[in-house]
């Protein structure tokens, strides 16, 4: 009897969530008021109880009691209560580059009575691992096993299903309409994320534990859209940087060598050479776009 073929299907990700920067619980006093701030991260902000005045970017508004806003990375936003009623809020800072994210783009909404439970869920997890309102977040000793996990999990099921919920009233388009726009938006996020990494090494073990799809998937999608390998991209990114660096002439072949996170001068050089068709100590000095990057073919990523 001949064995039996399992085909194996990649789970798709609309929203990734990649790491959370603060996780506060306050109590406001009703003469609350801050200067407002700016950071390249999204920020959620829930009312609990009570209401508060805010401003993002150049449109101020009123949160109420049982609703959510949401703060876009590089938006300046501050909060303020009346002066006659204090409130108390739950706020999370979190990193997410997925597409998707575009439609909590400058918006305010009312949490709906089936998700109530849900954003409770999230702030208790949250209330069990972690020490809130503490910069650096600082984790609780005793916190139950998976709990941070929980915390992704929940954040990224709240976003869906207020999706899901302005989607099924008709007040937005389904976001991704094909596989080929699942795919670019996963090559976008990986580009960024290279680009982020671009002073040091990666492994696709990396990838695919942040990215959360398989190592032949990445692969595939990311060749398909680009050309390139995943490789052959991020080796690029980091020969861009090298000949911006050493162009600028004020850093040392080993200074660029640990900038980029090589595990040697040496090794950079070769690395240097292969790409570029030339040695660092010839290019030292030179305009960077005078130099053309070579990329070898079909290279994994190990």
């Amino acid at each position: 009897m001949a064995d039996r073929v399992f085909i194996k299907v990649d789970l798709k990700n609309i929203i990734n969530v990649t790491r959370v920067i603060t996780i506060n619980r306050y109590r406001l006093a009703p003469i609350y008021r801050n200067k407002g701030e700016v950071h390249d991260f999204w920020e959620m902000v829930y009312v609990e109880h009570g209401s508060l005045g805010y401003h993002a970017g150049d449109r101020p508004g009123r949160l109420r009691k049982g609703e959510v806003l949401f703060h876009r990375p590089n938006e300046f936003h501050n909060i303020e209560c009346d002066g006659k009623n204090g409130a108390t809020i739950f706020i999370v800072t979190f990193d997410c580059h997925s597409s998707a994210m575009k439609f909590f783009c400058g918006r305010t909404l009312t949490v709906p009575p089936e998700l109530t439970s849900l954003m409770n869920r999230l702030i208790d997890e949250s209330a069990r691992n972690f020490h809130l309102s503490q910069y650096p977040l600082p984790p609780k000793d005793d916190a139950p096993i998976g709990g941070q996990q929980l915390i992704r999990i929940y954040l990224e099921e709240f976003l869906i299903r207020i999706m899901r919920n302005q989607e099924k009233h008709g007040r937005i388009e389904t976001v991704f309409t094909s596989k080929d726009s699942c795919d670019n938006s996963l090559v976008g996020e990986l580009c960024d994320y290279l680009s982020e990494k671009a002073d040091s090494n990666l492994t696709l073990r990396e990838l695919t534990e942040r990215f959360h799809f398989g190592r032949s998937h990445l692969c595939d999608v990311f060749k398909k859209c680009t050309g390139y390998t995943i490789l052959q991209y991020h080796t690029k990114l980091r020969m861009d940087r090298a000949k911006k660096l050493l162009s600028e002439g004020n850093m040392s072949i080993s200074g660029v060598s640990e900038a980029l996170g090589y595990e040697s001068p040496a090794y950079f050089s070769r690395t240097f050479r292969r790409y570029t068709g030339m040695s660092p100590t010839d290019f030292k000095g030179v305009p960077s776009d005078n130099a053309t990057v070579y990329l070898e073919k079909d290279t994994p990523l190990i």
